[in-house]
């Protein structure tokens, strides 16, 4: 059964059609439009996994099925990562840079701003003006992730600068938007109103085409696509990861402790103002400040 529950993972979206009725109540968020992938897939088994184990240590099931599936086990369990696919800060300064028409506009400064957050698009959906701090005069952005807040993970505020890049962005729709409402988001889903397919439409659009290789799970072999084909809320944060990461020194590169040594974090902690300055190295932009109206002073 938990086989056929996997299977049933995979291709779920084919039933959508056939059996509305079970989806009616579903936002399309949740609402399956293609195969999962196998690490989506291990992820729930996963999850199921633990909730067997839990049975069987409460002695309310004698043994957890997942005992008796046997070497299969590992092959359906696990999760593999493709290479991080990202823009290049070349590629990134091209879409910055380049005019479009207003039916793209809208992706454009939302894409941008997503970029220099870095943050989970289930977060960045969230944000108001009052999710705003000032420090010393940097404004920065600050909210309890909700991915790693709800499992319990992390309870310490993410606390990022604001670049002048999304500053003037952010103050571009200010005014405009109900509910104190920072940027003029898209609706959820994939859809041509939707976000993800706006943002494939921006990066065509900018001629951002470099080829990069996606697994087929199927064929077993690489196939090469244009990045825009690819293109999602993801690739806004794995841009700002990289591009962060290209201007940070590495903290072991003294050779004084191993790699991922946990002492090195205990001599020094990474202030507001210091990420600010790398912030604006890694984008390309000027420091700024503002007062407490949120105006550059």
């Amino acid at each position: 059964m938990i086989l056929k529950f996997r299977e049933f993972l995979r291709i779920e979206y084919t039933l959508v059609d056939k059996f509305p009725g079970l989806y009616v109540d579903m936002n399309n968020r949740n609402r399956p439009s293609k195969e999962r992938s196998q690490n989506t897939i291990a992820e729930k088994l996963l999850l199921l996994q633990a909730f067997m184990a839990e049975l069987e240590r409460n002695d309310i099931i004698p043994v957890s099925p997942f005992r008796k599936i046997g070497k299969e086990k590992d092959a359906i369990m696990k999760q593999q990562y493709d290479e991080p696919i990202f823009l290049t800060k070349a590629e990134f300064n091209t879409i910055l840079v380049q005019g479009c028409p207003n039916s793209l506009q809208r992706v454009k400064d939302i894409f941008i701003v997503q970029c220099c957050f870095g943050c989970r698009i289930g977060d960045f959906r969230r944000f108001t003006f009052d999710n705003i701090g000032i420090e010393d005069g940097i404004p920065y952005i600050h909210y309890l992730p909700q991915k790693t807040h709800r499992d319990g993970l992390i309870r310490t505020e993410i606390r990022t600068p604001i670049i002048r890049f999304a500053y003037d962005i952010i103050m571009k729709y200010k005014g405009d938007l109900l509910k104190n409402a920072l940027l003029p988001f898209y609706p959820e889903g994939n859809g041509e109103i939707g976000y993800n397919y706006q943002i494939k439409k921006l990066l065509e659009y900018c001629e951002v085409d470099r080829k990069v290789a996606i697994f087929n799970t199927s064929l077993g072999i690489n196939e090469y696509k244009p990045i825009y084909e690819i293109a999602s809320s993801k690739l806004a944060r794995k841009t700002h990861v990289d591009l962060m990461n290209k201007v940070q020194v590495d903290k072991y590169a003294a050779g004084l402790h191993a790699k991922n040594s946990t002492a090195v974090n205990r001599y020094t902690n990474m202030g507001l103002k210091e990420r600010f300055i790398l912030m604006c190295a890694a984008f390309g932009c000027e420091e700024f400040k503002v007062n407490n109206d949120f105006e550059i002073r």
